[in-house]
């Protein structure tokens, strides 16, 4: 184990993983591979089952049900796992193969690895779901299906369910599952002190915010921006009920943001300033922070829906319209608003219609992300200022052309008056300083920032911006670097997204 944390015992939650040195927000703590990794069995066409990385991967030419983006990844799997899952899989047929539960899958990968998870606890349940998972696992790995290879298969599934993640891709939705022993020693509240990221193939534990030595690290096994009852049902499968803060006074995210400490990476953030964050009337005023909850808590509904309708534009400007009342309250972090706005800018942007796309992802990372997570470089937040970066490398062109284009006239003035080059150049390089420390050369997203900025890097004729540009990213804390920030980022920023409360308010009409 890491020399940075220790495995200590707690009175009401059992063990607990301990930090032991000071952390600053946004460390990375721990770096380790996954004892099991693989996509969920929707994703297995879509995602590497080696390292979880999207795309178009090639399948196994044996088995057909294990699929690599690259051939090292296939490589480093047969190596893994596999050359002993691979005949049985095959055996099986691939429709069989591709459509078995994803449990199932991971409890033949530990059968043929010969792993127990010995230092892992499991829940003990005698559900008779457990006892079947268990008696396919044992057989489709062609083992005797004897009452102690059963029970011991029964055992592993139940520590698979108490201890494993599932991975949630910020477009897709959760598309895999891992176990690292280590990182299964932390308990679970949704107010968190540190996150978990999944870096290439590795797990990688990071600071949320500042951890003093000896605390103990807690991270949250859900989104702990879903409303209370979301949060709950998605923890019984963990079979405990949270008792942290936020749940037991039922707090929304402006509540909780006003609660939580700055960084210095604040540096970087969008938000006008820490009083804009903190004295929000969802924050301040019991009516308006009551309101809030019983909103989100009533809109859940709004976010079960097909993958199929996950895009239609007419299916999300129903449910847009249903948030109407979080919408005329300025609620725009409460859930699923932001949730549905994602969506929507993504859809109006697959559409062309990138101003538009544009104005509501500034608005979504300005007034909707700073609340729901406080720390500047949470990857949802990241996200964003991609989207934006790209968002603006087509707008940028289409403000370069006469008005013909048909930009509304406000949106075609404030896209004319923002050095658009500047601000995705600034946006990406945000990107990749607050990417983990010493992981942004395996992060995709960090990889797809600095892919794109290089192109823009290469237009002719803005020595002098660039020059701004470096002194401001070599030195972002010096006063004459905040200025320029707030010249060049966060005052464009948020003239978009005030152009994107005019695009929303015309949607929900028409």
């Amino acid at each position: 184990m890491s020399s940075s944390v220790r495995v200590t015992s707690s009175p009401t939650k059992g063990r607990a993983l301990t930090s032991v040195h000071t952390q600053r927000a946004g460390t990375p703590i721990l770096a380790l591979p996954p004892t099991l990794l693989l996509p969920t069995t929707p994703h297995l066409e879509a995602f590497c089952t080696y390292c979880l990385a999207p795309g178009t991967p090639k399948a196994c030419t044996q088995c057909h049900a294990a699929y690599y983006c690259h051939q090292s990844c296939q490589r480093a799997h047969w190596r893994d796992v596999h050359a002993k899952e691979c005949k049985p899989l095959t055996k099986m047929g691939q429709q069989r193969a591709m459509s078995l539960p994803t449990q199932v899958r991971l409890l033949m990968q530990c059968l043929l690895k010969g792993e127990s998870l010995d230092t892992l606890r499991g829940s003990g349940d005698k559900d008779p779901d457990i006892e079947m998972m268990a008696m396919a696992g044992v057989a489709y790995s062609g083992l005797e299906t004897s009452e102690q290879n059963v029970k011991r298969a029964s055992d592993i599934v139940t520590k698979i369910q108490t201890n494993a993640f599932n991975w949630a891709d910020d477009e897709a939705g959760q598309i895999g599952v891992f176990l690292e022993p280590t990182f299964a020693m932390m308990n679970h509240t949704c107010t968190p002190n540190a996150m978990v990221q999944v870096v290439g193939r590795k797990i990688i534990l990071r600071a949320e915010r500042d951890i003093k030595g000896g605390e103990e690290i807690e991270i949250s096994y859900t989104d702990y921006t879903w409303p209370k009852k979301m949060r709950a049902a998605a923890l019984k499968s963990y079979h405990f009920e949270c008792q942290c803060s936020r749940c037991k006074e039922d707090l929304n995210v402006y509540q909780v943001c006003a609660a939580t400490e700055g960084n210095d990476l604040d540096t970087f953030s969008l938000a006008l300033g820490a009083s804009s964050i903190k004295q929000h009337p969802a924050a301040t005023n019991s009516d308006t922070a009551r309101a809030a909850s019983k909103l989100s808590e009533d809109l859940c509904s709004l976010m079960k829906f097909s993958d199929a309708s996950q895009y239609d534009l007419t299916a999300l400007l129903m449910r847009l319209r249903r948030c109407k009342a979080l919408v005329e309250k300025g609620l725009w972090a409460v859930f699923p608003l932001p949730n549905i706005l994602s969506e929507v800018a993504t859809t109006l942007a697959q559409h062309g219609s990138f101003p538009q796309a544009l104005a509501i992802t500034c608005l979504v990372a300005v007034s909707g992300d700073p609340h729901r997570y406080p720390a500047t470089f949470f990857p949802v937040r990241l996200r964003a200022l991609y989207l934006i970066a790209k968002l603006l490398s087509h707008t940028a062109a289409d403000t370069a052309a006469p008005a013909s284009t048909g930009l509304d006239s406000a949106m075609q003035t404030a896209l004319n008056e923002i050095d658009q080059v500047a601000l995705c150049q600034m946006l990406l390089m945000m990107v990749i300083r607050l990417a983990p420390l010493g992981f942004a050369h395996e992060w995709d997203l960090a990889k797809d920032a600095n892919e794109l900025l290089s192109e823009i890097n290469q237009l002719p004729g803005r020595d002098r911006e660039v020059s701004l540009i470096q002194s401001w990213i070599q030195n972002p804390t010096d006063e004459q670097s905040r200025a320029f920030f707030k010249f060049a980022v966060v005052d464009p920023v948020h003239t978009l997204a005030d152009l994107g409360k005019t695009v929303i308010s015309e949607l929900i009409v028409n």
